[in-house]
């Protein structure tokens, strides 16, 4: 004779797999979002480095256009 589990313990561990693989995908997005935001403000502070190295003024920041007269 073999002892079976009841129903309820395969439905627990189903949404226990689910509750996990949720959370690992929200993770994963944090940290490749994260990622991407990193290694955008470091070549933004690299353009504005190269800017101001070569004597550039305004570097870092938005260029603004004036109506025209």
């Amino acid at each position: 004779m073999t002892q079976e589990r009841p129903p309820s313990s395969d439905d627990d561990e189903a949404r226990d797999r689910r509750t996990t693989n949720i959370f690992l995908i929200v993770m994963f997005i944090v940290l490749v979002g994260g990622g991407y935001w990193m290694v955008d403000a470091l070549l933004k502070a690299r353009d504005a480095d190269n800017c101001m190295g070569q004597g550039g003024r305004g570097c870092g920041q938005q260029r603004i256009e004036a109506p025209s007269r």
